[in-house]
């Protein structure tokens, strides 16, 4: 009976199993800060992974990742595996080279509905700090001034700006 008892308690044990590193994903800079519904950002963020665990929210929202870029991290890559270094630790003999030469970039679509969020990053690593975008329509006219380029618009006559009067 102890043998049984034993067994069962051996066998609800749990294990601790690490799927993925958790650190800080740095969310350093936006690209524009301010744009058009649906327009394309790029965010630089590091460290990434891959498109597949990449995801974007701007407030609770998510958006559509378009790509994630690794570009001129082969020697950073290079000097980090023998250092020992992951890509979650600060590697102080790697940080030069990392810092100046590798670029990492998450670019997504920006949301449709116009207003300010905030954005955040999350993927294989963690979650990002939060950047602010403003999603602003350039065709809404919001200075009250009715457009006078239109037909409806008499013409006045008046040569000041180069109006013959003629039509």
């Amino acid at each position: 009976m102890v043998w049984i008892f034993l067994l069962l308690v051996t066998a609800c044990s749990t294990t601790s199993v690490e799927l993925a590193e958790d650190c800080d994903v740095q969310l350093s800079e936006l690209v524009p800060v301010s744009v058009e519904p649906g327009a394309e950002v790029s965010a630089a963020v590091h460290p990434v992974t891959t498109l597949w665990d990449t995801a974007v929210y701007m407030g609770s929202t998510r958006t559509r990742v378009l790509d994630v870029t690794r570009e001129g991290c082969t020697e950073c890559d290079d000097c980090r595996s023998r250092q020992g270094c992951s890509a979650c630790e600060d590697c102080d003999r790697c940080d030069a080279v990392c810092d100046s030469e590798c670029i990492e970039t998450v670019t997504f679509e920006a949301l449709e509905d116009v207003g300010v969020y905030t954005v955040s990053i999350y993927n294989g690593y963690g979650q990002s700090n939060f950047a602010s975008i403003e999603v602003v329509d350039d065709n809404e006219d919001d200075s009250g001034v009715t457009d006078s380029g239109g037909a409806d618009v008499p013409d006045t006559g008046s040569s000041a700006l180069g109006d013959a009067g003629v039509e």
